[in-house]
Parts: C-alpha cells; structure tokens; sequence
C-alpha cells in the first residue's frame, strides 16, 4: 500500500519551468514523509500561472535550481510507486529533467485521475478534476501549493482504495485497461487481413479482455507477423490472446464469453491456443522482425548509447525513449518558447515527441495571439497539422510516457478558434477526436460539455 505522491507548479506553459515540488510519502494509508521545496527555473513567469499558484520571481529568488535538487527529489522517487494526479505532473518532471540532461526517476507511476475515472460512476468522463473529487470524499486542502496537491491526490487514492477493496498493485493493472473493460471489449469489431509473407500466416487470432495495449494496436501487431484478426470465435479460430479482466464487469463469470467459447470448442476436440497478452507479446518478438516490427512501439530496445553524465561530451542532451540523445533544433526551438524561432523549426528533422511539443506550443503561442488575424490563420494551419499528425504522435507520446497521453491543448484551442470562425461542425469534430484519444481540456465538463457548448452557439446562429 506504499506510494509518494508528487505535485509541481510550473512559472509559464512550458512543462519544464517547474518553480515548486512537493511530494508526500505514504505507507499503509499514513503520510510518513513529506518534502517540499520551492526551484528556481531560469525562466519567466507569465501572469497567467502568477496568478493561479502566486509564486513569482520574487519567491524563487535564492532557490535551488532542479539540478541543485535532483540528488534528493530522485532519491525519493526511485524504486517507488509515484502517485500524479494526471499525467501533467509525471511529464513536467520528465521534460525539466530531460532540459538539463539528468536521469529520470526509476519508478512506477499512477494516475489517481485515472483512478477516480474507474472508481466513481459519475467522474467516469467529466468533473476528475482534484478539487472537484476531494469536495466529493470529504477533505480539505489549499489548492495549487504543491505539497497540498500531492496530499490531497494522495487522499482520492486512498479514498479509491478503501471504496474499490483494489490495492496499488492492483491499480497499476486496472488503470491500463478501459474505463469499463467489459463494455469496451464489446464494443470493439476489428479484423485485419494477416501478412502472407509473415511467420505466422495462417493463424486465425481473436482477442478478448481488456488488453493494456489499444486493442487496435494489438490487431496491427498480429498482422504484422501474418496473423489473420476477426472479431468473434469460430470453427477457424486457432489462437485466443486473453486480457486481464475485471470480474466484476463480467456477470459474475471469471472468463469472457469468448473464453468460454474457446474452451467449449477445444473440449470438442478443436484446436486451439490460449496466450495471455504478455505471451502474445513475447512470441512476436521471437518471430518477428523487430527491426521493422510494429512491436518497436512497445517494446524499445536496449540503450547501448552512454548516458551523458558518464561520457565525455558535455552536450546538451535530452532523454527520449530513455536514451540519451543530442538535443535538436525542434526541441531548442519549443523550450526556448520564441514563436519565430518555433516557426523557424517546422521543416526541421525530429522526432515525434519533439514534432508533438513543437506544434503545440507554436498553437499555444499564436492562440494567445489570435486577435491579430496572420496569428489566428497561422493558428488554424499548425493546429490543422497538428491534429493531422497525431494518431502517428500518439503512439509516441504513449511509449515516451508509459501508455498515457500528456495533456494536449491543441484540441481545445483549435475547437474554440473554429468555433468562432463559425466553423461548429468541424469544431465538433475536432472536440471528437479528442476524446477518442481520452484526452481532456482541463474543465469539470471536459470536451463533452464543449460539444454541447458549440451546438448550442450553433443553434442561436442559425436562429
């Protein structure tokens, strides 16, 4: 039952300006340690963020900067769950870190937004915010100081685990799979046509459970390796890949409809195979070609690149993928947070992560500047972009940080911009396509409520 919570203020938009830390340490359901400190980010702070936590230059002046308190702040993460109410906190610390070329902590994160999503019917799509969910469990606490953050998503874990009966461990699975693991393995019908020229063609796979991988990605890894997908067990099925389920989602049976099936069919003599997830994962990587294997996206290989600190460069580097790489223009361009030199960096050759930070910044900037028309037009192209490029980014960005997605405000700036050119449908769709990425635009209604927001706007226009 053991974590450490985390919380952090940033001074701009920049998730690597991190001006205070607080971190809560707790072990069977009692605080036992708590640290905070204030950092100096050798960065501006803009008003906006002043004026949510009101720390200011002034505050920083003399504080350590994150190298200064590295030593401590990892020696109390590593070997560690991390608690981080979404997934801000856990990139922040990821992008400040990887800014000066430091290790990242070595442990194991939880989103308790994730877990309040799965642990209360009515915050399943809207209202998880942290001071929405501790008004609903009862408790207290001064908003946006960071060591008040990391207690109190620290109470709507403990609040969860006392409601759910689940423990951490237990919370580390669950949060992987869908909100309701039985309703979206329902939902899902995907087939794929296998590869002819690979290793495994002829087989006939059907998945089923809640997979931690999207179910999507999953069929495109076995058709990859010559793997016929359908949706539904049948007399041609020969191998069942089964995801960790949730029992209580599944009428009281402790196996799938489907896994049931398949063992009816194999005591009548059919034959067919039962992998777990972990199985199926380890048996593409045994005959596949992991050099052009979509499995590279869930399974990197090994760094055999030394890491900064213990090589003789002196960089600058930064982290991705959890190797040591030599910082590019794309990534100067985006931390460096001047619009011409973002613009500047647009053609430049990148990674997908760095191209994701890069576009988003650049529409957050030309967003803030949309009362002049060029910045508004030059807005709608990049998020236009943007939006464009992400099923490719997000597979990236979920591999860059454990299966989650960072916050991503491109949606929402790009729906309100459409929106007030007049544009609902495609504002709508865009507010879609977000949340079929589970994304959320940081309101109590989230992009649901948004949607309901333009259709209304759209109504009093047309009347």
């Amino acid at each position: 039952m053991d974590f450490v919570a985390i919380d952090v203020e940033t001074a701009n938009a920049n998730m690597a300006s991190i001006c205070q830390i607080g971190l809560a340490a707790y072990s069977s359901g009692s605080l036992i340690d708590e640290w905070k400190t204030y950092v100096d980010p050798r960065d501006f702070f803009d008003p906006m963020n002043m004026s949510i936590h009101g720390i200011t230059e002034e505050t920083v002046a003399g504080a350590p900067t994150l190298p200064e308190i590295a030593e401590p702040l990892l020696s109390r993460l590593n070997g560690c769950v991390v608690l981080c109410h979404t997934h801000f906190d856990r990139v922040s610390v990821h992008q400040a870190l990887s800014k000066y070329g430091l290790r990242l902590p070595e442990c194991e994160w939880l989103d308790s937004a994730r877990v309040a999503r799965r642990t209360w019917k009515q915050f399943a799509t809207s209202g998880y915010g942290l001071q929405n969910l501790c008004d609903h469990i009862g408790y207290e606490f001064a908003h946006h100081d960071a060591l008040e953050d990391a207690k109190a998503a620290a109470q709507v874990m403990l609040a969860a685990m006392q409601t759910t009966g689940l423990t951490v461990e237990d919370w580390l699975r669950r949060v992987q799979q869908p909100i309701d693991p039985s309703a979206a393995a329902a939902a899902s019908r995907i087939r794929r046509e296998g590869n002819p020229e690979g290793p495994l063609f002829g087989e006939v796979m059907v998945f089923t459970g809640a997979l931690q991988m999207p179910r999507r990605e999953a069929a495109d890894l076995a058709a990859s390796v010559g793997c016929e997908v359908a949706d539904h067990v049948s007399k041609n099925t020969t191998t069942l890949v089964v995801g960790d389920q949730d029992v209580t989602k599944l009428a009281g049976h402790e196996k799938s409809s489907k896994h049931r099936k398949v063992e009816n069919l194999i005591a009548q003599g059919q034959e067919i195979r039962i992998l777990r997830e972990s199985d199926f994962i380890e048996l593409v990587a045994l005959v596949g070609d992991k050099s052009g294997s979509l499995l590279d996206r869930h399974e990197p290989a090994p760094s055999t690149q030394a890491h900064p600190l213990d090589a003789e460069e002196t960089g600058p580097w930064m982290l991705r993928g959890g190797e040591a790489v030599p910082v590019d223009e794309a990534f100067e361009a985006w931390t460096s947070g001047d619009l011409g030199r973002m613009l500047a960096a647009l053609g430049a050759r990148t990674n997908l992560v760095d191209r994701h930070f890069l576009l988003m910044h650049i529409v957050g900037e030309t967003y803030r500047l949309r009362a002049d028309r060029q910045m508004a037009e030059r807005c709608l192209e990049v998020a236009r972009m943007h939006v464009d490029e992400f099923p490719q980014i997000a597979c990236a960005l979920r591999r860059e940080f454990g299966g989650t997605l960072p916050h991503v405000a491109t949606f929402q700036h790009y729906a309100t911009l459409l929106t007030e050119c007049g544009e609902f449908e495609k504002a709508i769709q865009v507010c879609e396509g977000a949340l079929a990425y589970d994304l959320n635009d940081g309101t109590t209604s989230g992009f649901e409520g948004r949607i309901e927001r333009i259709k209304k706007q759209a109504a009093r226009r047309s009347s």
